[in-house]
C-alpha cells in the first residue's frame, strides 16, 4: 500500500546520514540543556494553576465601565 505522504527519511541517502559528523557541545551549551532539562522537569511535575471567577464580582456595571474607558 504506498502513501501519498513521503517520509524525509526515503529521500535521504543511508549511508550518507550515518557518516555525517556531528558537532560536540563546550561546556556552555552542556550547562544550557542541563539547565533546560531541569526546568522541564520541574514544570511538568508542578500543579497547574486555573482562573477561577466568583460570580459575585462580576456585574453588568463593571463590565460596561470597562467598555467605556
Amino acid at each position: 500500500m504506498s502513501s501519498p505522504y513521503v517520509s524525509a527519511t526515503e529521500e535521504v541517502d543511508s549511508d550518507s546520514a550515518n557518516d555525517s559528523p556531528r558537532m560536540t557541545l563546550g561546556p556552555l551549551g552542556a550547562a544550557m540543556l542541563r539547565d533546560r532539562a531541569k526546568r522541564a522537569a520541574t514544570s511538568s511535575t508542578g500543579s497547574t494553576k486555573i482562573a477561577v471567577v466568583d460570580p459575585k464580582t462580576r456585574s453588568p456595571e463593571k463590565l460596561e465601565s470597562f467598555l467605556q474607558s
